[in-house]
């Protein structure tokens, strides 16, 4: 297994830095006319990246990020257009927004069979809430396993990812613990089905988790590391669901932790399946330049 894992993180990279450039170049003038005719990338909005904050400050996630959002940024002037690698950043700029209610009636304005989706879930009593991924190993496994493809394409984790890689299953609930470091955080907010006597391993938790987004903060950005849903419950519109509650959390700022963010990252505008692209479309994010503060 050790061996398959090595050679699966050496086809990701090679996919990566390889192949993935190739496919931007031919997917980026067709995206860019999808949100608007006239926009071309030296009219795109321009993003100033903060990354290290106020408080500065120094960590394998801080160093991590420098380098992820290095690839968005824009080379030479926005008159010439950016010459990105790493293709062109999909962005929802939360500093637009006054609170979640601006946003909500934007949403139902624009995009109401999305607003539609996630009411779908609410009706279904399903609960949004962050939680330690310690706690819920089995059934984030099982959500990882549940498609072998998605809207980014082959699933590598869904052949080779096991439970002891998650840390195994729980022996004792973990309780939660929120952001401390105010600008540099790792949270999980998951979505849950109430389930009496639902188990993780030997511990009970009452709720199966069922959709879930890991959120990294670095500075004024806050990014999608990770967001999945399980195959079995994606037409029960657990992700709208999920990146509603997610963006309402976000425009509360009632707590350190919370202010300052400005945007929420997703990606690369060239990046996964056109149904991926729409969803993101929907979700209100918008094509940027980044450029470095």
């Amino acid at each position: 297994m050790a061996i398959f894992a090595k050679f699966a993180s050496a086809l990701s990279k090679w996919y990566t830095q390889q192949l993935e450039p190739l496919w931007f170049r031919r997917r980026r003038p067709k995206r860019l006319q999808s949100f608007s005719p006239a926009v071309g990338q030296p009219l795109l909005p321009v993003a100033q990246l903060q990354l290290d904050g106020r408080q500065g400050g120094d960590s394998p996630l801080i160093r991590r990020y420098q380098r992820y959002y290095q690839q968005f940024l824009q080379v030479g002037t926005l008159q010439r257009g950016p010459l990105q690698q790493g293709g062109i950043a999909m962005l929802l700029p939360l500093l637009q927004y006054a609170d979640a209610a601006t946003f909500n009636r934007q949403l139902k304005k624009k995009a109401g069979n999305f607003w539609r989706e996630a009411d779908k879930a609410r009706r279904l009593d399903l609960i949004v809430q962050p939680f330690m991924s310690a706690n819920y190993t089995p059934d984030l496994l099982e959500i990882r396993r549940s498609r072998k493809i998605r809207a980014f394409g082959p699933v590598l984790d869904a052949f080779t990812l096991r439970l002891a890689d998650l840390g195994g299953a729980p022996v004792g609930l973990q309780p939660l613990q929120l952001p401390v470091q105010a600008e540099h955080w790792d949270l999980y907010v998951g979505v849950f089905r109430p389930a009496a006597g639902y188990q993780q391993g030997a511990v009970t938790t009452d709720q199966q988790l069922v959709a879930y987004a890991r959120l990294h903060r670095i500075g004024n950005m806050l990014r999608y590391a990770e967001l999945m849903g399980h195959a079995q419950f994606q037409r029960q519109g657990v992700m709208s669901l999920l990146h509603l509650q997610v963006v309402e959390l976000l425009l509360t700022r009632n707590t350190p932790w919370l202010q300052g963010i400005e945007y929420l990252s997703y990606g690369a505008l060239e990046q996964g399946s056109d149904g991926l692209l729409f969803w993101k479309r929907k979700a209100q994010f918008l094509p940027y330049l980044l450029l470095s503060g």
